[in-house]
């Protein structure tokens, strides 16, 4: 039923898909099998490629790689907190359970998703550079620490291809009217 009906499976997620709830339980169900799941409803933020590993390729999906918490902290200011939308690569939404009873699995809406993206369209790659600063990354232990700070042009064009990549991810997600699950391994 969720994967035919985009709005019944933004409800479902809204109003009791956490892990505690019977609700939480059939969505684990459903992310068990994603590959049955209609491509529609499947667009994934999936930090380490674990579909990619399991080989499958559903829906849209996107790999930040160790960009993760990078970008977070350049979009907050934070290495770990901050304000709804711009924090929603490491909380906000709704967590739906664990992924192989380890990896915290969120679900962000539509709506949150179009916060989101709203949210990053005024930093281009000119503003991203402008908030980096490899040394404070450094000492606030953003991973990969040793990375920031090397003095070389790599890490900051690496940052600037993967926020490419997500804002082009998100524009097409919120352009079907889907919200997305994130996982963070």
């Amino acid at each position: 039923e969720l994967a035919r009906d985009a709005r019944a499976l933004d409800d479902f997620i809204r109003l009791g898909g956490n892990e505690d709830s019977a609700n939480g339980a059939a969505l684990q169900a459903i992310l068990a099998n994603a590959s049955a799941l209609d491509p529609r409803f499947n667009s994934l933020i999936d930090i380490f490629g674990w579909r990619k590993k399991a080989g499958q390729e559903l829906g849209p999906s996107l790999d930040l790689d160790r960009s993760f918490q990078a970008l977070h902290y350049l979009f907050t200011g934070s290495p770990y907190q901050g304000r709804e939308p711009q924090c929603f690569l490491l909380h906000g939404g709704r967590d739906i359970g664990l992924y192989q009873r380890e990896f915290k699995v969120r679900a962000i809406t539509s709506s949150q998703l179009v916060d989101f993206e709203l949210a990053l369209r005024p930093i281009d790659a000119e503003e991203l550079m402008r908030r980096y600063n490899g040394k404070a990354m450094t000492a606030a232990d953003i991973y990969p620490s040793v990375m920031w700070d090397r003095g070389d042009d790599e890490a900051r064009n690496f940052l600037c291809e993967k926020l490419k990549d997500l804002k082009r991810f998100l524009e097409r997600a919120r352009a079907i009217n889907e919200g997305m699950v994130m996982c963070v391994r």
